[in-house]
């Protein structure tokens, strides 16, 4: 899976609603503004504490509420990105829900309302224009980039390391299913736990993995 050309064709395409499965909102909102960017889109943010925003700018005034900002968002003409983490439980009330479809009816060119959850679930009022996607967790390359600077810091802070290509490479491949805060925590706690880094704290890794997983 390739987070970033898929995040491109969803925005260059025609789908003025997704909604987004993810645990890493913050990986997410990343990814999406540079790949905005080199789109030319502005990114809006909306929070139900401060309201909507565009990124670099303050708050709308009395946007708090998601109707509120749904309205903001529907008086707009230009192409732009809408993020709303976590509106689910705001779109349980039937004004702001009626909001969103009118919004996505009324999308123009290059607009798109986001919607993001750790299990999002599409009302059936707006599932004929919604689009579902999983924002896929990090890559081998990933988790061996995070591995690689982790056990740097802890090696800075006077913890000792023994590190190969082929260990990072295991390591890496241990890190496999897991999202990149929880693979940071995971290589920590082994740190920590016995005061250096080794091939053996893979095991105790995979381990780590298997009791997260179980608890999803």
């Amino acid at each position: 899976m390739d987070n970033t050309r898929d995040l491109r064709v969803l925005l260059t395409s025609r789908h003025p609603l997704i909604y987004v499965r993810t645990k890493e909102e913050d990986r997410f909102l990343g990814l999406l503004r540079l790949v905005a960017a080199e789109e030319g889109l502005p990114v809006w943010v909306w929070s139900p504490t401060s309201g909507l925003a565009r990124d670099g700018a303050d708050p709308q005034y009395q946007t708090t509420a998601l109707g509120a900002a749904l309205d903001f968002v529907g008086d707009l003409t230009q192409p732009a990105v809408f993020v709303l983490p976590d509106a689910e439980s705001a779109l349980q009330d039937t004004t702001p829900l009626r909001r969103l479809k009118e919004c996505a009816h009324a999308a123009k060119q290059l607009q798109t309302v986001i919607i993001t959850g750790s299990r999002p679930t599409i009302p059936p009022e707006v599932a004929d224009l919604a689009h579902a996607w999983t924002f896929g967790l990090p890559s081998r390359k990933d988790l061996r980039d995070l591995a690689a600077r982790t056990i740097d810091d802890f090696t800075i802070r006077g913890f000792k390391a023994e590190v190969t290509r082929q260990s990072l490479d295991a390591l890496a491949e241990s890190l496999a299913g897991m999202t990149m805060r929880e693979a940071e925590r995971a290589i920590q706690r082994t740190i920590v736990e016995d005061g250096k880094f080794d091939s053996a704290d893979i095991e105790t890794i995979r381990s780590v993995k298997a009791d997260l997983l179980n608890q999803d």
